[in-house]
């Protein structure tokens, strides 16, 4: 928020904000704490992406898929 206050994007707020939590000394107890809400947001991300993904498309080229996987 005070990132955003100051005309900054919240990319860097959250960029600052995290390397100030690495630098505290407590970064391990912080990790503790939010790892549920990183594990929530992976979640998210792979099933997002996952959505994104056309089964025709996959189907017309199988032979592709099967070569990469």
């Amino acid at each position: 928020l005070l990132a955003v206050g100051a005309g900054y994007s919240v990319a860097l707020g959250a960029f600052i904000a995290g390397s100030l939590g690495a630098e505290s000394g407590h970064a391990h107890e912080v990790e503790k704490l939010i790892a549920g809400v990183r594990d929530m947001f992976g979640a998210i991300f792979f099933v997002s992406v996952g959505m994104l993904i056309d089964p025709n498309l996959v189907l017309a080229h199988w032979g592709t898929v099967v070569a990469f996987t």
